[in-house]
């Protein structure tokens, strides 16, 4: 038994074609640098999820590291201070 296979028009063929090009390209580049992608999705998140609590300034000064600073802050805040100094102040 044959099986049929449906025509496709020319734009389904381009956009099956996009799609296929856009899942190859995004692979890459996450296998390129899959931390900065996943700082800039936590951050969007944050964003989207937490609107008011995050300041427009902080938005702007932190970009894509906003995520870290907020879940830094949050560590700093559970760690006793004196372990916080030792830390920060590491010689070099």
């Amino acid at each position: 038994m044959e099986t049929i296979t449906p025509i496709q028009s020319k734009e389904e063929k381009k956009r099956e074609y996009m799609r296929e090009y856009m899942r190859k390209y995004k692979a890459k580049k996450y296998a390129e640098d899959a931390e900065s992608i996943r700082r800039a999705n936590r951050t969007r998140y944050l964003k989207k999820m937490h609107p008011d609590e995050i300041d427009a300034e902080e938005r702007c000064r932190f970009g894509t590291h906003l995520a870290d600073i907020i879940a830094l802050r949050e560590l700093v805040h559970r760690i006793p201070p004196q372990f916080v100094i030792e830390i920060v102040n590491i010689p070099q």
